[in-house]
C-alpha cells in the first residue's frame, strides 16, 4: 500500500518535471537558434553597408573622380573576401531558402564585377542596387527563420527591431542619397528624376529619424541601464540632420558646394555613426541572449539535480522500509 501510494504522487510530479524540461530544452534551442541568426545577420548587414559605399564610390568615380576609382578597387577587393566568406555560411546551412540566396547573391556580386570600367553610371548603379536586394531579402529571410523578428523577452524586442529594421532603413536611405548627390557637385548632370529621388529621400529621412527617437525611448524605458545608447544615437541623429541640411543647400539648392568627395566623405561618416549604434545594439542584443541561454540551462539542470536527488532519497528509504 504504501509503494502504491508512493507512485501515485510520484508518477504525476515526474510527468509535471519532464513537460517543464521539455519546455526549457525549447527555450535553449530558440535562444540558441536566436543566437545563430543574429551572428548571420551581422554578416549580411556589414557586407550590406560596404557595398553601398562600393555603390556611391564607383557611381563617383564613373563620373571622372580619380580618387573614387583607386577606393573603388581597394573596395572591390575587401568586398570579395566577405562574399566568399558569406558563401562559405550560407553553405553551412540545411535551408532550401539559403541556398537559393546564396546563389542569387554571388551571381549578382560576379556580374557587378564584371562591369566594364567605362560602363554607363545608371547601369552600375542598377546593379549595385539588384545586389542590395538580394541582400535585404536574405537579412529578411534570416530574421524571421531564426525567429529574431518574434523574440519573446521585451528587453530584447526593441533592441532588434531596431537593429533588424530600423537602423538598416535609415542608412540605406542616407547611402542612396550621399551615392546620387556627389558625382552632381562634380559634374552638374543628374539623372532624370534624379533630384525627384533625392528629394524624397530627405523627406523620408525627415520622417523616420523621429521613429527611431521613439524605439531608442522604449528600450531605455525597458532597459533603463542603457542611457548610453541614447546619447549615440542623438549624436548620429544631429549628424544625419546636418547631412540633410547640407544636400538640400549643395544638392537641391546649388549652394555652398564643396566637392564630390567631401559631400560623399560626410555622408559615409554619418552613415559609421549609425553603424557604430547598430554594433553597440548588436552586442547587447548578444549578451541578453547569453544570459537568457545560461538562465535556461542553469535552471533545467538544477530541476535534473532535483529530480535524480528525490529518486534517490526515495529509493534509499524504501529499501529500508522493506
Amino acid at each position: 500500500k504504501f509503494l502504491i501510494v508512493a507512485c501515485l504522487f510520484a508518477i504525476p510530479a515526474l510527468l509535471v518535471s519532464g513537460l517543464f524540461i521539455q519546455e526549457l530544452n525549447k527555450a535553449i534551442s530558440l535562444t540558441e537558434t536566436e543566437k545563430l541568426g543574429l551572428q548571420n545577420l551581422r554578416q549580411v548587414q556589414a557586407i550590406s553597408q560596404q557595398t553601398q559605399e562600393l555603390r556611391g564610390v564607383r557611381h563617383l568615380a564613373l563620373a571622372g573622380n580619380a580618387g573614387a576609382k583607386q577606393a573603388t578597387q581597394k573596395l572591390v577587393e575587401e568586398l570579395d573576401l566577405q562574399y566568399q566568406q558569406l558563401q562559405k555560411t550560407l553553405q553551412q546551412s540545411s535551408d532550401t531558402n539559403s541556398a537559393k540566396a546564396n546563389q542569387e547573391i554571388q551571381d549578382a556580386w560576379s556580374a557587378l564585377k564584371k562591369l566594364p570600367e567605362n560602363s554607363k553610371s545608371r547601369d552600375s548603379y542598377l546593379a549595385h542596387n539588384a545586389l542590395l536586394l538580394q541582400l535585404q531579402k536574405l537579412a529578411i529571410d534570416i530574421a524571421d527563420h531564426s525567429n529574431l523578428n518574434l523574440d519573446p523577452q521585451v528587453d530584447t524586442y526593441y533592441l532588434i527591431g531596431l537593429y533588424a529594421k530600423s537602423l538598416p532603413e535609415l542608412s540605406s536611405i542616407l547611402a542612396d542619397t550621399a551615392a546620387r548627390g556627389a558625382p552632381y557637385i562634380d559634374t552638374g548632370l543628374l539623372e532624370a528624376n534624379e533630384d525627384v529621388l533625392i528629394n524624397a529621400n530627405v523627406m523620408l529621412s525627415q520622417r523616420d529619424l523621429p521613429k527611431v527617437q521613439t524605439q531608442l525611448d522604449a528600450v531605455v524605458q525597458a532597459n533603463p541601464g542603457l542611457q548610453n545608447l541614447r546619447e549615440q544615437q542623438q549624436a548620429a541623429s544631429v549628424a544625419h540632420l546636418a547631412f540633410l541640411d547640407r544636400t538640400k543647400n549643395e544638392i537641391l539648392s546649388t549652394l555652398n558646394q564643396t566637392s564630390g568627395s567631401e559631400y560623399l566623405k560626410a555622408g559615409q561618416q554619418t552613415i559609421n555613426q549609425w553603424r557604430d549604434l547598430g554594433i553597440t545594439i548588436a552586442s547587447l542584443i548578444e549578451t541578453k541572449l547569453d544570459q537568457r541561454l545560461q538562465n535556461h540551462l542553469w535552471n533545467r539542470n538544477a530541476i535534473l539535480l532535483a529530480i535524480t536527488a528525490v529518486i534517490f532519497i526515495a529509493a534509499y528509504l524504501l529499501s529500508g522500509f522493506y
